[in-house]
């Protein structure tokens, strides 16, 4: 029970993140500008523009490949065979008393991953409207500093976390 509450968890999380990115598109889409600026240099100055369509069907594009990889697919990690499966000491974290734990974690920890590239892409998108919506004069870049060292934060204790749990002892 606990491993599957563990399981839904960070897949509730990646639902209400893909809603809230949805319903910013659909909110604020027609009130963008046509063009709206994409792009913005270190100092957060626009530098790239694009139709809202094509900044539309990106963010849509990049919404399916964060889902597609971080929850479909590692949902059909059981069904693979060990051999194609890339852990250290994979017989000991694969034997059939531990795979299932085994493959929980993995899932779940990609699971939690893709959450926080959702979380990223919202908030980056969030920067973009308000700039193309004249809230903001410039992309704020210490913001935008901020969320990418959140990011890569993230990055490295779910790296040591994941290092940790698959460490060669056991």
């Amino acid at each position: 029970m606990e491993q599957s509450s563990s399981l839904r968890m960070p897949l509730v999380v990646m639902g209400v993140l893909l809603i809230a990115a949805l319903a910013q598109l659909v909110v604020f889409l027609p009130m963008l500008p046509e063009p709206l600026a994409s792009h913005f240099d270190g100092a957060g100055r626009a530098n790239g523009w694009s139709s809202r369509t094509a900044f539309v069907s990106i963010e849509l594009v990049v919404l399916l490949v964060i889902v597609l990889f971080f929850a479909a697919l590692p949902a059909s990690f059981r069904r693979l065979p060990d051999s194609m499966i890339n852990l250290p000491r994979k017989r000991y974290w694969l034997a059939p008393e531990r795979r299932d734990e085994s493959l929980g974690f993995l899932i779940a920890s990609l699971n939690w991953f893709g959450c926080a590239c959702l979380a990223l892409m919202v908030a980056v998108t969030h920067l973009v409207i308000r700039v193309n919506l004249g809230l903001d004069p410039l992309l704020p870049s210490g913001v935008m500093w901020g969320l990418l060292l959140t990011f890569f934060g993230f990055t490295v204790v779910w790296l040591l976390r994941l290092m940790l749990h698959f460490r060669n002892s056991g």
